[in-house]
């Protein structure tokens, strides 16, 4: 707050450490039952021990102090999902935890409690619900004993399927450790999600051409979509000082910016996003309208549209299209700027403008497929014709914002 001319900060408060002691969200507010399948977002911890260079969640929790990752009780947890089956209608849970599975064997043993309450509290067969984790926290037995309780969906944090694009990026990780991740999530039958940024501050052609390989080799198989942006500096963030300190920062603290090192990086991303900007981060693009459908196709609740596996088949032979089309038109837009000096891709824009073309007319054709398929699945189930868990509304970016990205560590 401003005191006189001067800016004012008050100390910030210590961290709540008994996350119990809290009140419960207010929901009086919400209206759950409208919707064809009711869904609540909730909290079993706050916090993260993981330094990833380009995440703010760590700083934001250690200015105030305390523990890096604080749990409520398992108890507590169930207790809350219970009430709001009950009393509210929601059948589909989406844990916010920045990290549902941080802290190793601590963090496990948590989960499997709650995956115990979760039983003891009747609602193993009535619920479903969500989280989001790192791709070496994906362990089978654990991740067997909360799917016996309910999980359906599983978001990773991946964010690079490049070595030297994951040490940049502190992620403390290997490629082979994410591909080992999504074959324990297929051994299960789970549909997963995963954040990805093709390119870093600190990218090199090379490194953008190894994150498309590994996009193939993760999810060529259509089993869940390549959506990739890039890395942003968020505020606060360990890569946003060392860009500061490099005098590579621009832009605006609302919209911070950078050049790559390699200046053909710079035109290729120029490129990239004009071309996926709808696919990636619209609500009508073609990665949004399939991850709600690859959700609904593995989705388990009694009585809700329940897909037949041939139709389960078919939603990942889509996906699998949509990420095929787009791989191969980035592989052609690397090599274009590999052998293209940039002074000479500014110039002369036809060829890119031509990949451009190509697969946008692609794109639009498999949205069309893939919405006709969507809404057949829902008749012949007797279920409007709309995505199941809040996907229509889960895109949150102000319509002049360039580019969006919600990475998780």
């Amino acid at each position: 707050y401003r005191r006189g001319a001067d800016i004012a900060a008050n100390p910030l408060r210590p961290a709540i450490d008994d996350l119990d002691s809290l009140p419960e969200p207010e929901r009086a507010d919400i209206d759950y039952r409208s919707r064809d399948l009711a869904t609540a977002s909730l909290l079993g911890s706050r916090g993260c021990p993981w330094n990833c260079s380009f995440c703010s969640i760590r700083p934001f929790y250690e200015a105030q102090g305390g523990r890096l990752r604080r749990l409520r009780t398992p108890r507590a947890v169930a207790e809350e999902m219970q009430r709001v089956h009950v009393e509210r209608g929601a059948r589909i849970f989406l844990f916010q935890d920045d990290d549902f599975l941080a802290t190793g064997a601590r963090a496990r043993d948590w989960a499997s409690n709650l995956a115990d309450e979760i039983l003891r509290a009747g609602l193993g067969d009535r619920i479903a619900f969500k989280i989001s984790c790192r791709s070496d926290e994906v362990r089978a037995p654990i991740v067997e004993q909360l799917v016996a309780a309910g999980l359906t969906h599983v978001y990773m944090g991946v964010e690079s399927g490049d070595a030297d694009g994951l040490r940049h990026m502190n992620k403390m990780l290997k490629p082979a450790q994410h591909l080992a991740a999504g074959d324990v999530l297929r051994a299960v039958n789970l549909s997963f999600d995963f954040g990805f940024m093709l390119l870093e501050p600190y990218s090199t052609l090379e490194g953008a051409r190894a994150n498309v390989e590994f996009l193939d080799a993760f999810v060529g198989d259509g089993w869940s979509v390549a959506n990739f942006c890039r890395t942003l500096p968020y505020a606060g963030t360990p890569l946003k000082a060392q860009l500061e300190a490099e005098g590579r920062l621009k832009g605006t603290p609302f919209e911070p910016d950078y050049d790559f090192l390699d200046p053909r990086l710079d035109r290729f991303y120029d490129w990239m996003l004009a071309t996926f900007r709808q696919r990636n981060f619209s609500n009508a693009g073609l990665c949004h309208i399939l991850r709600a459908l690859v959700f609904e196709a593995h989705l388990k609740l009694p009585g809700y549209c329940s897909f037949a596996a041939l139709d389960r088949a078919y939603t990942h032979t889509l996906t699998a299209r949509c990420n095929g089309y787009a791989l191969n038109t980035l592989r052609s837009a690397l090599d274009y700027c590999a052998r293209t000096p940039p002074e000479r891709i500014e110039i002369d824009r036809g060829y890119l403008a031509d990949l451009t073309a190509h697969e946008l007319a692609e794109e639009r054709k498999l949205t069309a497929q893939v919405l006709a398929f969507f809404v057949s699945v829902r008749q012949r189930s007797g279920r409007a014709s709309e995505f199941a868990a809040s996907f229509e509304n889960s895109w949150t970016a102000a319509p002049r914002d360039i580019e969006s990205a919600v990475p998780i560590n």
